[in-house]
């Protein structure tokens, strides 16, 4: 279960991967309207929270090859460095759809990269 700052709660099922080199997942979420009530729904069944960390995201959203493309940089206090999560929605019914779209991420990522080795990222004061 996930909260924005109180502002909406999300429950979410992250799947086995389903992509061994991407190690993409299939997430399935709802909006939760009472967070205290599920989390006691959750450990009642048995559930106890492993895991619990805040997380800082920069959200960039695009379209390439007509995928909705969400990319998030998310930095986490307690865990040096930055990562990148990259999700779009793919139909379940669609297996090739799938290949598709990770190729279609894959070019996003290395077009990013090549560019980026090319024009280094520059620092200015103003």
């Amino acid at each position: 279960m996930r909260s924005d700052a109180g502002r909406f709660t999300l429950l979410t099922l992250k799947g086995a991967p389903v992509d061994a080199g991407s190690g993409s997942r299939i997430e399935i979420e709802t909006a939760v309207a009472d967070a205290a009530a599920v989390r006691a729904l959750l450990v009642g069944l048995g559930y106890e929270p492993w895991a619990a960390f805040t997380k800082q995201c920069t959200n960039h959203r695009f379209t390439r090859d007509g995928l909705a493309i969400l990319a998030t940089l998310v930095t986490v206090p307690t865990v040096d460095g930055t990562f990148l999560e990259v999700e779009t929605i793919v139909p379940p019914s669609t297996p090739t759809r799938l290949g598709r779209t990770l190729r279609t991420i894959r070019s996003v990522l290395r077009e990013t990269m090549s560019s980026s080795a090319t024009h280094p990222a520059r620092s200015t004061t103003r």
